[in-house]
């Protein structure tokens, strides 16, 4: 539960903070609905790879 909240908070602080107009854009393509602390499915998974990608997001050294 306590890596769901971090992700979670990584992820608004991620977004909040903004990319490129093109990475944003790719951003709302793939996140179509709300996600919240106990989220499932391939909309998380795909959070978590994109957070992974950035050492100052990342928070596991394998796995989604």
């Amino acid at each position: 539960m306590r890596i769901l909240l971090s992700l979670f908070i990584t992820a608004l602080l991620v977004l909040s903070y903004g990319t490129s107009a093109s990475a944003q854009a790719g951003v709302q393509n793939m996140f179509t609905g709300n996600l919240s602390l106990g989220s499932r499915g391939t909309q998380v998974t795909a959070l978590q790879k994109m957070l992974n990608q950035d050492p100052d997001t990342r928070i596991a050294s394998i796995g989604p």
